[in-house]
């Protein structure tokens, strides 16, 4: 992934900015399904759900409030459909179902499933905003998909028995 974001540096292999960024938010995304793993035993989905967008809410907020960024803005009607759509449909419901999915996957299955969201980011610029597929993403993409395919045939999320310990 890192590959075509390189910039000028050595060979000109420099990761960009955006790689980095990218890169720490892949780890986090990895630490946030391995707790949502362990949250989806115990808990509902929805109410998991919920405490993940407010605390998704505070931490934009603090941010906001630390970088001075202005905390009542006036929209228009089409920028507050805009927004109303990315905060319900778009990341409400992609939690929701995320979560749901999860309580009924392990983590390493559940990652396996969130690694196709660059095949799919892909397929939607190509139909929503007329991008071109090139080689290099027509090849990830289908690297990404033979993945997921070798992920379930090869048993990628069965789960071991656990053992239980005797302490005597």
């Amino acid at each position: 992934f890192l590959l075509p974001s390189m910039q000028g540096g050595v060979y000109g292999l420099t990761p960009s900015r955006g790689s980095w960024s990218t890169l720490i938010g892949s780890f986090l995304l990895s630490l946030q399904i391995l707790v949502l793993e362990a949250g989806t035993r115990k808990n509902d989905a929805l109410t998991l759900t919920v405490v993940q967008l407010w605390g998704a809410f505070a931490g934009a907020l603090a941010i906001g409030v630390i970088h001075r960024t202005p905390l009542f803005v006036s929209y228009s009607m089409h920028q507050f459909g805009m927004l109303l759509y990315l905060g319900l449909l778009s990341t409400m419901m992609g939690f929701l179902l995320q979560t749901v999915g999860q309580k009924n996957l392990p983590a390493e299955l559940t990652s396996v499933f969130m690694s196709t969201e660059s095949v799919f980011g892909m397929l939607f610029s190509v139909l929503l905003l007329g991008e071109q597929i090139t080689a290099s993403k027509a090849i990830g993409g289908s690297m990404m998909l033979a993945a997921v395919l070798q992920a379930q045939r090869s048993g990628a999320g069965e789960t071991a028995v656990p053992v239980e310990m005797n302490n005597s």
